[in-house]
């Protein structure tokens, strides 16, 4: 079990809360800048790690299972289990190498910022037509007593519901229509009147 205090105390309790080894890291990206073919190089070797400790992670649980229900474990148990720990601390270490690289690369904040641009740049030059959204609203409402359509209909037949009450559900559904942008409307739209 001392496998698993070291494991938590390299991880710590919460690895994503502020002042963890990811948090310190996030704004590397922008003092070093490498190549794509760099960037690329760093994600796949970062997946291939974390792959690892996946493996190791696995394993380690398995033993530990295996170690915890025989009431006299073998030395041979007990020895694989202390080695997949130790092998997890290691591959843990060049994990916390290839975060920090993978963060100075910058790749996921570029993407992160292409992608809002793009979906804002789509978004802003699709526009739709009174006509669109009432073609969007019927698909929608469509769509949603196909799938709700016999829970609206008991709550209409129960006596525990009054009129007013199912109305209001109704247009509440109908009022989710507002939610969707003019791009997931269109998108929603065209691939109901393509199937």
């Amino acid at each position: 079990m001392a496998g698993y205090g070291a494991l938590i105390q390299r991880l710590g309790e919460s690895p994503l809360e502020a002042g963890s080894v990811l948090e310190k890291v996030e704004d590397v990206h922008e003092k070093v800048s490498l190549s794509q073919k760099d960037r690329s190089a760093i994600v796949e070797e970062a997946v291939e790690k974390t792959m690892r400790c996946a493996d190791l992670l696995d394993k380690a649980l398995r033993l530990a299972h295996t170690f915890n229900n025989q009431s006299n474990p073998d030395d041979e148990t007990e020895q694989e289990y202390g080695q997949a720990v130790q092998e997890l601390i290691l591959m843990d270490k060049q994990v916390n190498s290839f975060a920090k690289q993978v963060a100075a690369s910058g790749v996921f904040a570029d993407a992160s910022r292409t992608s809002r641009t793009l979906l804002s740049d789509v978004d802003a030059a699709i526009s739709t037509t009174a006509k669109d959204d009432s073609a969007f609203r019927e698909l929608y409402m469509e769509e949603f007593t196909t799938v709700f359509g016999d829970e609206l209909d008991r709550f209409r037949q129960d006596d525990a519901f009054e009129e007013k009450d199912v109305s209001f559900l109704i247009s509440c559904i109908q009022t989710g229509a507002d939610v969707y942008s003019s791009m997931e409307k269109t998108l929603f739209t065209q691939a109901k009147t393509k199937s």
